[in-house]
């Protein structure tokens, strides 16, 4: 056959592909814009026809903010993607976060649960009741009266390091200490370890190990090539590479031998004063035949979920606790109401360890609502929360959804509804004095409630001390003047985040008035 010939037909044929691969993509968005159950709900043609704009928006940050604006545009329910609507009508947020007809997590949880199999990414109702039941009251309030002292003994650490560098006229940064600060609290609670990351100023390895593992798991997530990958790369004699490489083995390691220590310490305990974690109870469970087998954690599944809290948790708890401090340091009233509040309790010491307990902070009505305000503006994760909506389909609003259409409630834009919260770029702490029962159902901080975050008492726990500790014991600083309302503007990427990326304060300039 003519060599010409077979070149024109390879020519044709590729066209051929060509031509078959776009008529397909052309046909399947033409039906998925104007054929599909869900071409009647509003929103931006790109959006109907293709995935392309929401994982660009998700990967790429600021998905928050443009969910947001498109709700501006088209109303409470918009369809942000081929086969996903966004809500912010407050019946059907609460309809899909109820406890009586679950909505269950999307596939993008299953993905990571292949990965590490822990509490926030189980997808199955049924598992994720019988793992929540493991934990028994391990984040109780109860509890958390336990390990006080160990949150407040870093809280103390914290003050003096404000106290020693702001004194030295120099700048404190916030957002880098808190961080320190809240890994150090969950190294004492998960492991019952000091990792002393205050006091030497730098990350531990476990944690910088951990935060490398919670990278590598989500991108095996969603390239399991990588795992075949990872032969090749094995064999390249980069030092940093083989050490990412290995990133698994050694928190895996490190964890099983922090929690057999806190084993070992519970079970040897002469006078009944071992050091307690969140998981003591847990690993005592896990060799107690009373306890229902289907309630029990292994070994492997503590080990997974102690590692993902240390390093999911800190960045919450950092975040809005750098917002929460710079708010009251902004504002001269509301930092002269939470003083004089303080005041009541501290009997004058001015230090944590005068009187001050989160039992009594709790008691404090403007406390309550300035953290729930700065809840509302600046809680760590307003990402949308997505949920699978059940088999047989279910009317959410005006429109009824299919099995398997993803549903998210935007929760930048639920806690910013003009018609729930007037003025609701304002801060406003007064606004929760007396709440509505839209506020309460609007609020989605701590996550919906058939799926509320377990840690969530701990992080108040955090923050009540933080401000106490601050208030009372370093009278005398103020936001720099690198803080401005530009550099504490809010960006998105998965988390909030100021977007210098740092709050910095400093001792209070004293004016000299010349005669």
């Amino acid at each position: 056959m003519d060599p010409r010939f077979r070149l024109l037909n390879g020519q044709q044929l590729l066209l051929a592909f060509v031509g078959v691969s776009v008529c397909y993509l052309l046909a399947k968005a033409i039906y998925r814009i104007y054929l599909s159950p869900l071409s009647k709900i509003p929103g931006p043609w790109y959006t109907a026809a293709s995935e392309l704009w929401f994982i660009w928006k998700n990967l790429g940050g600021g998905s928050i903010f443009a969910i947001h604006d498109l709700h501006q545009k088209y109303g409470p329910y918009v369809r942000i993607a081929p086969n996903t609507i966004s809500t912010a009508d407050l019946e059907s947020v609460q309809k899909i976060h109820s406890t009586s007809d679950v909505y269950r997590k999307s596939e993008y949880y299953e993905k990571l649960r292949r990965e590490v199999d822990t509490l926030p990414v189980i997808t199955d109702l049924e598992s994720y009741r019988h793992r929540r039941r493991a934990y028994g009251s391990a984040f109780s309030n109860s509890t958390l009266s336990l390990m006080e002292p160990a949150i407040r003994r870093n809280v103390d650490k914290l003050i003096r390091k404000i106290q020693q560098v702001t004194e030295a006229g120099e700048k404190f940064d916030l957002l880098k200490w808190f961080h320190l600060l809240s890994l150090d609290v969950l190294g004492e609670l998960c492991y019952g370890l000091d990792f002393g990351m205050l006091q030497d100023e730098k990350v531990h390895p476990l944690v910088e190990d951990a935060l490398s593992f919670v990278l590598l798991v989500t991108i095996r997530a969603y390239f399991p090539i990588v795992n075949r990958l990872k032969r090749v790369l094995s064999y390249v004699p980069h030092p940093k590479i083989q050490r990412f490489l290995r990133v698994e083995d050694r928190v895996y390691t490190f964890s099983s031998w922090a929690l057999s220590n806190t084993q070992h310490r519970v079970h040897n305990c002469k006078d009944g004063k071992s050091k307690i974690t969140l998981f003591s109870k847990i690993l005592d469970d896990m060799n107690d035949p009373d306890v229902n087998v289907k309630t029990k954690m292994t070994m492997a599944m503590v080990r997974q979920e102690a590692l993902m809290i240390v390093a999911a948790a800190s960045d919450t708890t950092a975040i809005t606790g750098t917002f929460l401090i710079w708010v009251i340091l902004r504002h001269a009233e509301i930092r002269r109401k939470l003083v004089d509040e303080l005041r009541a309790v501290t009997a004058g010491s001015g230090e944590l360890d005068g009187g001050i307990t989160d039992e009594k902070l709790k008691q404090l009505p403007y406390l309550k609502v300035v953290i729930m305000e700065v809840m509302r503006l600046y809680c760590a994760g307003q990402i949308a929360l997505e949920r699978v909506v059940p088999s047989g389909g279910r009317q959410i609003g005006p429109y009824f959804l299919p099995e398997e259409t993803r549903v998210c409630s935007p929760i930048y834009t639920l806690h910013r509804d003009p018609t729930v919260f007037p003025d609701p770029e304002l801060f406003k702490p007064e606004r929760w004095i007396n709440p509505t029962k839209s506020m309460e159902v609007a609020m989605l901080h701590f996550g919906g409630q058939s799926r509320p975050c377990i840690g969530q008492n701990l992080a108040m726990t955090e923050l009540r001390l933080l401000v106490a500790g601050i208030l009372s014991s370093c009278p005398d600083i103020e936001l720099a003047d690198s803080c401005t309302d530009d550099s504490m503007e809010v960006v998105d990427h998965l988390l909030i985040n100021p977007k210098s990326h740092k709050c910095e304060v400093q001792k209070r300039k004293m004016e000299i008035i010349k005669s």
